[in-house]
C-alpha cells in the first residue's frame, strides 16, 4: 500500500550477552519495523543457534553480513576493540543505519574516523546508550532543565551486565586482535609505566563513555574542566567534573557482590530529581524516578510514572526513524566521539604524562598485521617515538590500523617515496616474510633505520643480502626478537651464566599454541609453518639459555598436511660445547603455553612464560623462586612488558638515536633462520642430523627444504 513504512532487515555482528539479552528480544517485539535477517559470530555454531528462531542467515565473519543485500541496518555488538572498524565498514557498505554498542571506539582518533565515515556516506550512526532512552530518564527530562548545583552519578558494575548464563558480553573468539586492542587502549590512556589500577580505570571509563557520560552531556554539555580523577582502593574510580559552575561527581565501582545498579541525582537548592536506572534485560527490576521539593515550607516527594517501555526498544525505534531519514539519532556518533575524547582528558588528570619530545622518531609501520597491534600502541605512547604512517598490501587494511593513531594510511605500491618522507626516521618491517628484504632495502636506500620482524626473511640467500645491507653502514638494521628482552628470560639467562645451575647439560624449550585463525601462516608460500613463524621465538629462547653457543647440528621431525606448513615440530639442537636442547613448537594445543626447563650438574631451572610467569631454581627437594628485574613494569603495559615488546622498541630506537648497533641484529636473525632451515631439511631427510653451517640451496624456503 502507498505510504506504508518498510520493514528493515537487521544484521547483528557479535552474538554475546548484549545481543541475546537486549537486541534480539527488542527486535522480536517490533515486527512492524524490523526483521532479523543475518547474525554473525566467529564462534562456530553460535550465530546459527540464535538465527534459527528468526529464519535468519548466519555466518562466522562480518564480511558476509555486510555484503548481504537483505541487511538494511547493522548492529555492532562485537568485542569493544572491533567496534570502530565494523562501524566504518558498515557505513561504507551502504547500509541505511548503524547501531554500535558502547563504547563507539577505544581511542579519540578511531572515534573521529567513525564520525567521518558516517558523514561521508550519509549513514546515521547511533551509539547504544539505552540509558538515554530509558523511560524514567525521559520522564524526568522536563524537570532537569536549567543549571543544577550538583549532579551525582553512582554506578555499580556487576551482574548481569557482564555475563548472563555464562555468555560473554561480546564474542571473545571473534578476532584474535580483540585482546591486543584492549591492551593497546590501556597503553594509550595510562601510558607504559602506570600502575595497573590506572589501566583498569581507563577500561571502566571507556565503558562509561556511552552511558553515564552521555547522560551528563545531555544534561550539561561539554565539561569546562576535569578537576579530579583517581582510582578507588578496589576496582573503581571517582571523578569530579566542572560544567561552568555546575559540578558533577562520578563514582564507579566494579562489584562482585552487587547487581548492576545506576543512580543519578540532579540537585538544586529547591529541587532534587533522583533516578534509579536499571540495565535492559534485567527482568527483576524497573527504572524509577522521584522528585523531592520543598513547597510552602513542606518537603514533598512524588514518584514519576515512566512509560511502559524499555530503553532498548525506544533506541531501536529511534534508529528506525533515523534510517528512513525522518530524524537524527538521540545518541549520535559525534556525541559519543566527544565522550571518548573526554575519557582521554580524564585519564590525563589521573595519569599525567610528559608530552612527546619535539624530535620524537617517526616510525613507518610497513604492515598492518597482528604484530602491529602490539608495536603501534607502544610507539604511540613513547615520548621519543610516534607512528608516522601505516602501509600495507591494501590501503583498506592499512587504514584500519592507522585509525587509532590518526596518521596516514596507504598501500605499499609507493614504498620508496613513503620511507623517504621527512617525518620518517625508521621503518618497522612487519609484512609477510616474502617482502622483508624488499622493504628493508627500500628503507635503507632512503637512509632510514630498519626493524625487521621475525622471521627475518624467507631464505638464507635473502638473509645474506640483508647482512650486506647492514654491513654497508648507510642505516642500521635490528632483528625484532622480543624474547631477547623478556625479563623472565633475561633473569634465567643471567642465573645460568652466573653458575646457579652448575655446568649446563640440557635445555628444553616449548611454545604450544592453538592453530591460528588469522593470516596465511600455514600456506606453503609463507615459507614454513609453526616452526618457521612461532618457533623463531622458541629457538631464540633455547639459544639464549645456552649462552649463544654455536650450534653444531640440528635434527627435527615435523607434522603437517601435505598441502600446508607444519603444525607441530620436535627439534634437537646440538651445541658445540656439548649441551643439547629440545625445542617443541605446536599449533595443536588447546591453550597457549610457553616456557623452558634447564638442567645443570647442580640444579634445575624451571621457567614459565605463558600463561603465568614463574622462575624457580630446584636443588634436590628445595625450591627457590628467583626474582627478575623489570617485572615491576608489568602494569598498564602488562603483557607487552612481560614479553619484552616495550623494552625491545625502547632499545632499538635508543640505539638508532645514539648511532649504535642494535641488538639483536641481522646476523643473529640469520642464525635463527639457519637453525630453522636446517630443521626443515632434517625433517625432509627423515630426521638425520644436518650440520651447521648449513650447506645446501640457500634460495629454498624452509618449507621447500622439507617438502622439496
Amino acid at each position: 500500500m502507498d505510504g506504508e513504512r518498510p520493514v528493515l532487515g537487521v544484521g547483528i555482528i557479535g552474538c554475546g550477552a548484549a545481543t541475546r539479552r537486549m537486541h534480539l528480544p527488542a527486535l522480536a517485539s517490533l515486527p512492524e519495523l524490523f526483521r532479523v535477517t543475518h547474525l554473525a559470530d566467529a564462534a562456530p555454531g553460535v550465530a546459527e543457534e540464535l538465527a534459527a528462531p528468526f529464519g535468519a542467515r548466519h555466518s562466522t565473519d562480518a564480511d558476509s553480513l555486510l555484503l548481504d543485500p537483505f541487511v538494511d541496518v547493522v548492529a555492532v555488538a562485537a568485542a569493544d576493540p572491533l567496534h570502530a572498524s565494523h562501524a566504518i565498514r558498515a557505513c561504507r557498505a551502504g547500509k541505511r543505519a548503524v547501531l554500535v554498542e558502547a563504547p563507539l571506539a577505544l581511542t579519540p582518533t578511531e572515534a573521529r574516523a567513525v564520525v567521518r565515515a558516517s558523514a561521508e556516506m550519509g549513514t546515521p550512526v547511533q551509539v547504544g546508550t539505552t540509558l538515554r532512552y530509558d523511560p524514567a530518564f525521559v520522564a524526568a527530562l522536563p524537570l532537569l532543565e536549567g543549571k543544577p548545583d550538583l549532579v551525582v552519578m553512582e554506578t555499580f558494575v556487576g551482574s548481569p551486565d557482564g555475563v548472563v548464563a555464562g555468555v560473554p558480553a561480546a564474542s571473545e573468539t571473534e578476532d584474535p586482535e580483540a585482546g591486543l586492542g584492549a591492551l593497546g587502549a590501556a597503553i594509550h590512556y595510562a601510558g607504559l609505566d602506570a600502575p595497573a589500577e590506572l589501566a583498569a580505570l581507563a577500561r571502566l571509563a571507556l565503558r562509561l563513555s556511552s552511558h553515564e557520560l552521555a547522560l551528563l552531556r545531555t544534561l550539561l554539555g561539554e565539561p569546562t574542566a576535569v578537576e579530579h580523577v583517581a582510582p578507588t582502593g578496589g576496582s573503581g574510580f571517582y571523578a569530579a567534573l566542572d560544567y561552568a559552575g555546575s559540578k558533577a561527581l562520578l563514582v564507579v565501582y566494579e562489584s562482585r557482590i552487587r547487581t548492576h545498579d545506576r543512580r543519578l541525582r540532579w540537585i538544586r537548592a529547591e529541587r532534587e530529581v533522583e533516578l534509579r536506572l536499571v540495565a535492559d534485560g534485567d527482568a527483576t527490576a524497573v527504572s524509577e524516578a522521584w522528585v523531592h521539593e520543598r513547597v510552602d515550607g513542606v518537603l514533598r516527594t512524588r514518584a514519576l510514572e515512566p512509560a511502559a517501555e524499555t530503553g532498548c526498544r525506544s533506541q531501536w525505534r529511534n534508529l528506525y526513524d533515523a534510517a528512513l531519514g525522518e530524524t537524527a539519532p538521540l545518541t549520535p556518533a559525534a556525541a559519543a566521539a566527544a565522550d571518548v575524547s573526554l575519557v582521554e582528558r580524564m585519564m590525563r588528570v589521573a595519569a599525567p604524562r610528559p608530552e612527546k619530545c619535539s624530535d620524537a622518531s617517526g616510525v613507518a609501520l610497513l604492515g598492518a598485521g597482528r604484530i602491529t597491534a602490539v608495536h603501534g600502541p607502544i610507539l604511540d605512547a613513547m615520548q621519543t617515538a610516534r607512528v608516522a604512517l601505516v602501509a600495507s598490501r591494501t590501503a583498506d587494511s592499512a587504514e584500519q590500523r592507522a585509525w587509532r593513531y590518526g596518521c596516514e594510511a596507504t598501500a605499499w605500491d609507493k614504498l620508496d617515496a613513503l620511507v623517504a618522507r621527512r617525518d620518517v626516521d625508521a621503518a618497522l618491517v612487519a609484512g609477510p616474510p616474502s617482502v622483508h628484504l624488499d622493504h628493508a632495502r627500500a628503507a635503507v636506500a632512503a637512509g632510514r633505520h630498519v626493524i625487521v620482524e621475525k622471521p627475518l626473511c624467507r631464505t638464507l640467500a635473502e638473509a645474506d643480502e640483508l647482512e650486506l645491507l647492514a654491513a654497508a653502514g648507510r642505516a642500521r638494521i635490528a632483528y625484532a626478537e622480543n624474547c631477547a628482552f623478556a625479563p623472565l628470560l633475561v633473569a634465567a639467562s643471567r642465573a645460568i651464566g652466573t653458575g646457579r645451575v652448575g655446568r649446563l647439560r640440557r635445555i628444553e624449550a616449548f611454545t604450544l599454541h592453538p592453530r591460528p585463525t588469522h593470516g596465511d601462516f600455514l600456506s606453503p608460500d609463507y615459507g614454513g609453518g609453526a616452526l618457521f613463524d612461532l618457533g623463531a621465538h622458541t629457538l631464540w629462547c633455547a639459544w639464549m639459555l645456552a649462552g649463544f653457543q654455536p650450534v653444531a647440528g640440528v635434527r627435527a621431525a615435523l607434522e603437517g598436511a601435505p598441502d600446508e606448513g607444519d603444525v607441530h615440530a620436535d627439534v634437537r639442537l646440538r651445541f658445540e660445547g656439548g649441551v643439547e636442547a629440545r625445542v617443541e613448537v605446536s599449533w595443536c594445543a588447546e591453550a597457549g603455553r610457553a616456557g623452558a626447563r634447564v638442567e645443570g650438574d647442580d640444579a634445575r631451572l624451571e621457567l614459565d612464560l605463558e600463561p603465568h610467569s614463574r622462575l624457580v631454581l630446584q636443588r634436590g627437594s628445595a625450591e627457590e623462586r628467583l626474582p627478575w628485574s623489570g617485572c615491576e613494569r608489568a602494569s598498564s603495559a602488562g603483557w607487552a612488558v612481560k614479553m619484552g615488546y616495550v623494552q625491545e622498541l625502547e632499545a632499538f630506537l635508543a640505539a638508532f638515536r645514539a648511532g649504535e648497533e642494535p641488538r639483536p641484529d641481522v646476523s643473529e636473525g640469520r642464525a635463527i633462520l639457519e637453525m630453522t632451515t636446517a630443521a626443515y631439511a632434517s625433517a625432509g631427510r627423515g630426521g638425520e642430523e644436518v650440520a651447521l653451517p648449513f650447506i645446501g640451496d640457500l634460495r629454498k624456503t624452509p618449507y621447500q627444504q622439507w617438502r622439496g
